[in-house]
């Protein structure tokens, strides 16, 4: 859902990177799953290090998904971050047990209280690891400070929706911290946190989509002129009221229809005709339409213009007519 808004034309960055950030961290809890399995030090180290991998990437997408969502953009500050978190997972690349752990000694089986049981490492903590919770908490931070910031300029409840998941995960995240620090032995609760995080700001997205819509909607239908799209095939795929209005046609009635539907066999062959040259042409163009469908001659003023796929390919034809 969230990719499909992205791609749609203008494209919206914010849809892009949250989609990105959920890639990322799918990716971060399978790696979890594999090294609760893993039994040997070797094994886990190669996974630690594509687990601290998927999880930079997640926070490099989460800055720029929270500054695109806020409309707080320090460009320098984002740009900065995510070269020096990029420079930190390049080095926990080349560490035989990621940038966590200096040498890992043994993996200690863990019973869960539900029975099952989980591999967990012991060794000596890499100086790094400290390096990247900063990163991890400065993500956090500018989070908290963005979101915050939108709340007192426009007191959204998304935006309180939204600190309030990210408060939760930042809580998992640190204990996640203290299990991989060795400070007790538990399942790391990171991954429910952030999958908690990532459902909880999905809705609110959604919710924000759909809000707009609604919004998008009301204008339109107060614009005292026609709106109309039709598919490729020329029939109607919306109609504001105002044109609902002049053909004394509920939406509902008309979408799907065509022109010689609608209209007398003339009239409807020479709308067919501008809407044609509009599609082969590829441009916007302007015509004068006349119609007599109430019993009086009308003449409209009408705007064509072709609607693209993201390929560039033909999607429907739009008009506006007054």
């Amino acid at each position: 859902t969230h990719l499909a808004a992205g791609m749609r034309r203008p494209f919206n960055l914010t849809h892009q990177f949250f989609s990105a950030m959920s890639l990322s961290m799918a990716l971060f809890g399978l790696i979890n799953v594999l090294i609760y399995q893993a039994t040997n030090p070797a094994e886990t180290g190669q996974l630690l290090r594509w687990n601290i991998g998927a999880a930079g990437l997640f926070y490099i997408l989460f800055s720029w998904f929270i500054a695109e969502y806020t409309g707080i953009r320090p460009k320098i500050w984002l740009l900065v971050y995510s070269a020096l978190f990029a420079i930190v997972l390049g080095i926990n690349f080349q560490m035989p047990f990621s940038l966590q752990y200096r040498v890992i000694h043994d993996i200690t089986p863990l019973q869960l209280p539900w029975g099952e049981i989980i591999h967990l490492p012991r060794g000596e903590v890499s100086p790094w690891f400290g390096v990247g919770l900063a990163l991890v908490f400065a993500a956090y931070g500018f989070g908290f400070f963005a979101l915050g910031k939108l709340y007192r300029r426009t007191h959204r409840t998304e935006t309180l929706v939204m600190m309030l998941a990210m408060a939760l995960s930042l809580g998992s995240s640190l204990e996640g911290i203290l299990v991989r620090l060795g400070l007790f032995h538990f399942l790391h609760l990171g991954s429910f946190g952030f999958m908690g995080m990532l459902v909880v700001m999905s809705m609110a997205l959604n919710h924000e989509l759909r809000q707009s819509g609604r919004r998008m909607q009301t204008i339109l239908d107060h614009v005292p002129m026609a709106m109309y799209l039709k598919n490729l095939d020329g029939r109607f795929i919306y109609a504001n009221r105002h044109l609902e209005g002049k053909l004394h046609i509920d939406s509902k009635q008309l979408l799907g229809k065509s022109d010689e539907d609608i209209f007398p066999e003339e009239e409807a062959r020479a709308f067919r005709a501008n809407d044609k040259q509009v599609l082969d042409s590829g441009h916007a163009q302007a015509f004068e339409e006349v119609t007599n469908l109430d019993g009086t001659q009308r003449i409209y003023s009408s705007v064509k213009f072709p609607i693209f796929n993201n390929d560039g390919s033909l999607s429907a034809l739009g008009g506006i007519s007054s």
